[in-house]
Formats: structure tokens, C-alpha cells, sequence
């Protein structure tokens, strides 16, 4: 934290233990972070788990994981996230969010703060809307691109198209056929390779690779059906192992 302290930017750097008497210096500071996580003694959540569920039939479990370094016991984890919670709260308070309207507050954490994260006003992204946005001034616009397409994907059905599942995932044709098939519950979707073939050419020529690649189904049926199409003269092959529709004349 001292080399972050350094920056040209930055007014201050403190901890959760000394934000108080820090009025004035967040006053002058337009935006401030809180990052990282309070940390309580484990005597003192062991303590407070005792008093609220030490008459439980089941024994208090106080073992963390440790990958994630949450409590295995629910009950413990509960208390030490609503201690947690606690001094969050009381230090964005303390930050003058109330007070001034100039303020911006970015909370890094996973844990919901009542009153604040749920505020209409409140902003939540993760670290890859950050990146995207590559900072603070272009982040609600990226947060509301992102929270539009999840609202698309709510509403795709077993009737949206394939075209729609890809432009609202962003995935490849055969992975929206694989979506659709889930939505009918594992049944096959009966998409005519005719059907698909012309659609993937309908933005231009494609190799026999790129075709069998995007198309659901057995790649030597595939073929068959490119063939077939050439000779109908539905699709023209450009030279070998390229197609394209045909042109249209003018």
C-alpha cells in the first residue's frame, strides 16, 4: 500500500482501524476506494458465534476452508460477514457519501451492504466490467451493456432463433444449437443443413473447415449436402474447399 500511497493521485492511503478524525481529507478527495476486507479476531467471532448458537444441538464448527478461507460452520461465517458488513457500512458513511454529491465510493468486495449496494444510484460491476472499461468514466456505460445483454439472455426461449442466441452470447453456431437443444430438454434440433449452410454464407465465403465447424452434425453429411448444393447451383464453390453464394446479377 505505501508504493500506491506515492502516486501522483492518490491524496491518501489509511485502514479501517484509523478513518476516524479523517473528515477534512475525504472531503477533499473526489474518489475514494475501499478495498480489501476487515479483519476480526477469530477469539472474538468464536465468541460471538458462542453466545448466539452455543445452545444449538450441533456443535459450532470453527475450521475455515482452505481455499476460500470462509467457515465451514454457515453459522460462524454469518457472524463474522455481519461484523464485516458493520465496519464497511460505518466507514462509507464516514467517507461523506451522505453529506456531499460530489463523491464517488468504490467498494471492492463480494458481500452486499445493505442501504448502499442496493441503492438505485449504486453501480455494481465486477473486475472484468473494470478492465473493459478500462476506468471509472466509461464504467456505466460498459455496466449497462453488460446488464442489457443478461436481460436478453433471460428472455431467450426454445423459440429464439439461433442467430439470436449467438448475438446475445456471443457464441459460435454450434454452441447456440447446443443451448437450444438444453432448452428442449435434449431433443435435436432439426435445422436443415441447407438452412445453415446459406446462413453462414450469407456474409461471405467460408472454407469446408469453417463450415463442418459451425454446423451441428456428422461433418461427412455436412459435405454431402455442400455437394449437393454445387450441383443445384444453391452455392457455388469458389475454388477448392471455398464456397460462397452465388452473385446476383445486377
Amino acid at each position: 500500500m505505501s508504493d500506491i500511497a506515492k502516486k501522483d493521485n492518490v491524496s491518501f492511503v489509511t485502514n479501517f482501524d484509523n478513518v476516524r478524525g479523517l473528515s477534512a481529507d475525504f472531503r477533499k478527495t473526489q474518489v475514494i476506494w475501499i478495498i480489501g476486507t476487515p479483519q476480526w479476531l477469530p477469539s472474538l467471532i468464536w465468541r460471538r458465534a458462542q453466545i448466539l448458537f452455543g445452545d444449538d444441538k450441533e456443535p459450532l464448527f470453527y475450521e475455515k476452508e482452505i481455499e476460500t478461507g470462509r467457515y465451514k460452520d454457515e453459522r460462524i461465517q454469518d457472524v463474522y460477514e455481519q461484523g464485516v458488513v458493520r465496519v464497511l457500512t460505518r466507514t462509507i458513511h464516514r467517507t461523506g457519501l451522505e453529506r456531499w454529491a460530489d463523491r464517488t465510493v468504490v467498494l471492492i468486495s463480494s458481500l452486499a451492504v445493505p442501504d448502499i449496494t442496493d441503492r438505485p444510484e449504486t453501480l455494481l460491476f465486477d473486475w472484468e466490467d473494470f478492465e473493459i472499461a478500462g476506468g471509472l468514466h466509461e464504467l456505466p456505460e460498459v455496466i449497462a451493456t453488460r446488464e442489457r445483454f443478461e436481460a436478453e439472455r433471460e428472455k431467450l426461449t426454445v423459440e429464439s432463433s439461433r442467430e439470436e442466441v449467438e448475438r446475445v452470447l456471443g457464441c459460435s453456431s454450434r454452441q447456440a444449437n447446443r443451448v437450444l437443444r438444453e432448452f428442449r430438454g435434449g431433443a435435436p434440433l432439426r435445422v436443415p443443413f441447407r438452412k445453415q449452410i446459406l446462413v453462414l454464407l450469407a456474409d461471405g465465403e467460408k472454407r469446408t473447415a469453417e463450415l463442418v465447424a459451425a454446423i451441428e452434425g456428422h461433418p461427412k453429411a455436412v459435405k454431402n449436402e455442400l455437394k449437393r448444393l454445387v450441383d443445384t447451383g444453391e452455392i457455388v464453390r469458389v475454388r477448392w474447399g471455398i464456397y460462397a453464394l452465388p452473385k446476383r446479377e445486377t
